[in-house]
Formats: C-alpha cells, structure tokens, sequence
C-alpha cells in the first residue's frame, strides 16, 4: 500500500498557516528559556557573592569558624545528657546535637489556647 500526497493549493495554504503558529510557539518556548537561563545566571552569582563573604568574614577573624556551644547556660548537664541519649535510641549511631533551646516566652501556647477555646464543642 503506497500513500501519496498531492500538494494543492489549499493544503500549502493550510501549511503557511500552521507555520506562523509553530513559529510563534517555538519564539516563546526561546524567551521563556532565555528567561530560565538568566535567572540561573543570576543564582549563581548571589550563591558565589554569599560564599565570598563567608570567606571573607572567615579570613578576618583570622580562623575558621567554631562551632557553638550545644546547649544555653540554663540547660544542666543531666538534661544534656538525656536528650543526647533519647536523640541516640530515637535516631540509632552517632549524631551531633547543634543546639537545645527552650521557648523564650509562653505567647505561642497562649495563642494556641485561645484559639481551642474559642470552638464550640458539640
């Protein structure tokens, strides 16, 4: 079985119409790449201006960065070590604890409260 094409007049017609449309989807298929690159571009740069500042901030202290104490004056050495070991039951192997924290003041949980309290239960 051969399939043949006869080009008419209305079928190239039909052709030049679709061209204009392919031409126009295929410009903003460009734009919208050219768009996506340049906002690459400028991710990358505020990424190496970011990386250049920690290496500077670095270089002036004169030393690498230390890491920070785990835990805040408040905290005893008991409630350390009980967090240390639930985070080594929980977790399983080693991890490193960065910070322990408690809540500077109660206005979230106050939130919270009265946010509960103002459903009606049924």
């Amino acid at each position: 079985m051969t399939i043949t094409f006869a080009l008419t007049e209305h079928t190239l017609e039909a052709f030049y119409d679709s061209l204009e449309h392919l031409t126009g989807f295929f410009l903003v298929l460009l734009v919208l790449l050219l768009l996506w690159g340049v906002t690459a571009l400028i991710g990358k740069a505020f990424i190496a201006a970011e990386a250049k500042k920690k290496v500077r901030a670095g270089s002036a202290t004169g030393s690498a960065p230390t890491a920070q104490a785990p835990a805040q004056a408040d905290t005893s050495p008991e409630e350390i070590a009980a967090i240390a070991a639930a985070i080594s039951m929980l977790m399983g192997g080693r991890h490193r604890i960065l910070s322990i924290r408690t809540p500077e003041t109660s206005w979230g949980r106050e939130g919270r409260r009265q946010h509960f309290a103002s459903h009606k239960i049924r």
